[in-house]
């Protein structure tokens, strides 16, 4: 399953029907309890879904594709999608969003532009790590600067040694919302020593307060 604009690719075989359920969600609680939530299965058996459809499939032995159609009236909206037969389920969030956005993984930084490529300056953003032994920790929350720029790397402490990847909510009131996955920075990744990497953090926070004077 993919969703690509305002459309669901689904890659399906032997199958001849599936279930599609949406349910709608405030996207900053979600997050907040399922930080990785695409990779994580959310049990909303207790929660009636916003619209339930069955679909039919022309059933194939080879590999066939069908473009789901987001129903109009959720277009606009943040949902949870679960789709599933009686070989397969799987999941998805559907973020209704015009936000773009650029990730800088070799330093750490994100930055985030209008629909016109316009630098953002006071979104908010919330990031969780996933440390190498799998625990999800919250990490830390900001806004962007001037430039649109966010640093989700920086902090006055060590856990970052200890960090494996990160998910990151970014909230613009005028925009919408959208979670996006970011790698360790491949200078830590590839072994630069922890005085180095302080150093250079130290190097960009002074660079960001005489930037902001």
């Amino acid at each position: 399953m993919e969703i690509k604009d305002q459309n669901i690719n689904i890659i399906y075989k032997n199958i001849s029907e599936i279930k599609v359920k949406y349910y709608l969600i405030d996207i900053e609680i979600l997050f907040s309890r399922s930080p990785f939530v695409k990779k994580t299965k959310i049990d909303f058996g207790f929660i009636k879904p916003q619209r339930t459809d069955i679909i039919k499939l022309d059933k194939k032995h080879e590999e066939n594709k069908y473009i789901l159609n987001i129903p109009h009236e959720l277009k606009n909206k943040n949902f949870y999608i679960e789709i599933s037969s009686d070989k397969i389920k799987e999941n998805d969030i559907y973020n209704s969003s015009l936000l773009k956005y650029s990730i800088i993984e070799l330093i750490g930084e994100i930055k985030v532009l209008t629909p016109e490529l316009k630098p953002m300056h006071k979104v908010y953003m919330k990031c969780f790590c996933e440390t190498n032994s799998g625990n999800i920790l919250f990490y830390k929350d900001g806004f962007t600067d001037l430039r649109g720029k966010f640093d989700y790397v920086s902090l006055n402490n060590d856990l970052i040694n200890d960090v494996k990847k990160f998910s990151i909510l970014i909230i613009s009131k005028d925009y919408g919302s959208i979670i996006v996955s970011c790698n360790l920075p491949k200078m830590i990744k590839e072994g630069i020593d922890k005085d180095s990497v302080q150093k250079i953090f130290g190097y960009r926070q002074q660079a960001k307060n005489k930037f902001r004077k």
